[in-house]
């Protein structure tokens, strides 16, 4: 009878384990690499169950910027195309937005003003060209219309299957509307 239960026992951690190791496989967090040439930009990853709110990015867009001075931001000049490598398999859906944000990372404008970018996959590698995003309008402090003085935000997400992954990034950029534009 205890060999019995015994076994059972053990039957019982290996079906747990498998299972386990199963779900950690199912859900390992895919890398991206971000470039613009040979600018590097750097990202930030969440793994999410669901579609996060405009709250949660908001909050992520602040953490960067907790510990990051805004030299420090990549300056991608508008024109400029933005590639992004996934390292491992082909996300199932991709969707990119950007926001303007404020120099602590939070959200210059409401949820209504943040802008779908077109993202195109081939295989592993999808790029976009940083265009003006007509909320640039929006600012108005004759400052920001200075090459690099537009701190924007992306929020790129990705689903494999069940598992969905958020890659946020910050990067610096020109407003567009001057003489150039």
């Amino acid at each position: 009878m205890r060999k019995q239960k015994l076994i059972i026992v053990s039957f019982l951690l290996v079906c747990a384990m498998v299972a386990m190791s199963a779900c950690s496989a199912a859900s390992e967090l895919p890398e991206i690499k971000i470039t613009s040439g040979d600018i590097k930009i750097p990202n930030t990853v969440v793994e999410k169950h669901g579609l996060c709110s405009i709250f949660d990015r908001a909050e992520t867009f602040m953490s960067i910027m907790k510990n990051t001075e805004l030299a420090e931001l990549p300056y991608i000049k508008l024109g400029e195309e933005i590639t992004i490598e996934v390292l491992g398999d082909t996300p199932d859906v991709v969707m990119l937005t950007g926001y303007i944000l404020k120099s602590d990372g939070s959200l210059k404008y409401a949820s209504e003003v943040n802008q779908e970018v077109d993202i195109e996959f081939s295989g592993n590698k999808g790029s976009f060209v940083l265009d003006v995003d007509m909320a640039y309008s929006l600012v108005s402090q004759a400052e920001h219309h200075n090459d690099g003085n537009v701190i924007s935000g992306f929020c790129l997400g990705c689903t494999w299957g069940d598992n969905y992954f958020e890659y946020d990034f910050i990067i610096r950029t020109d407003a567009g509307l001057g003489e150039d534009a």
